[in-house]
């Protein structure tokens, strides 16, 4: 029992909206659209009315336009709470009972319709019953699974780098020390390889941490990372995660975990996390400085 609420609390990623979220929705909406189509089940095979294959596939439209509601437009809203850093199996799991249920509501109001008959709740709960027998099994078994492969994945990844060597490569002396305009016209970010470890972006201010004589300092600068990251010039410094910037030579240490990466910075306790869109960059990284 203890390990089941452990495996719950586990992080997992957060949904990315994009393109494979799409692609997803779309197979979500055609699966559900051919099996109702060709097996016609629940009952619909001793019902008749007009142009019923075509009323049958129009579920999987309704399905896939409530899957791409759920994995593509509400994570582009940037929610705090889903985020990586909040995010775990069990959130994944309630989620997508959450959309189970949203599908079973629309789906059913689309039965009501195409029956002529009013909205009740004993139909509703009918339906919630089998859209749960359909998809929560090989739903919540699709998210272990996927679980347990990013896990191994990125465990073993990091396991393959060599710190030592990148520490041989450090940069201790900046050649040549840049300065970064803000949105602040009196002030101005100085950049200087050697020193700078990542930065956060917090709003449309950045919170940039460095060291100088050894010595951890934070601070905040009114610019946004995406116009910071335009006027780097450095190719160790990348962006590892949507809101960090990270210098890779400053890198101590590294764990994986279902997520991606989690860089740790010298000179600091600080954990910067590489999401899994960036992960090949931070890889192909370390592979050629190994």
């Amino acid at each position: 029992m203890y390990a089941m609420f452990s495996l719950l609390n586990k992080p997992y990623p957060a949904t990315e909206p994009g393109k494979r979220s799409i692609l997803f929705s779309i197979g979500v909406g055609i699966f559900v659209g051919a099996f109702l189509a060709i097996f016609q089940p629940f009952g619909t095979s001793e019902i008749e009315f007009d142009y019923k294959i075509l009323k049958l596939l129009s579920f999987g439209i309704i399905s896939g336009l409530v899957v791409v509601l759920f994995y593509h437009f509400i994570p582009l809203l940037g929610l705090e709470i889903m985020r990586d850093k909040h995010w775990t199996v069990w959130k994944e799991l309630l989620y997508f009972l959450c959309m189970i249920v949203f599908l079973a509501v629309f789906n059913n109001l689309y039965s009501s319709y195409l029956r002529g008959t009013p909205f009740t709740w004993s139909d509703l709960l009918g339906m919630v019953s089998s859209t749960f027998m359909i998809a929560v099994v090989p739903g919540f078994f699709m998210v272990l699974l996927d679980y347990n492969h990013k896990l191994k994945k990125y465990v073993e990844e990091v396991q393959g780098f060599n710190f030592k060597q990148l520490e041989q490569k450090r940069i201790h002396n900046a050649v040549d020390v840049v300065q970064i305009p803000t949105d602040n016209l009196n002030d101005q970010i100085p950049m200087n390889p050697a020193d700078f470890l990542f930065a956060e972006a917090e709003g449309n201010y950045l919170n940039v941490s460095y060291l100088k004589n050894d010595i951890l300092h934070k601070k905040l600068f009114r610019i946004t990372l995406k116009k910071f990251e335009n006027q780097l010039t450095f190719e160790n410094l990348i962006k590892c995660h949507r809101s960090f910037i990270v210098n890779l030579q400053h890198v101590e240490n590294a764990k994986g975990n279902a997520q991606g990466y989690k860089l740790k910075m010298m000179g600091t306790d600080d954990i910067v996390p590489v999401s899994r869109k960036y992960v090949p960059f931070v890889k192909q990284y370390f592979a050629s400085n190994n």
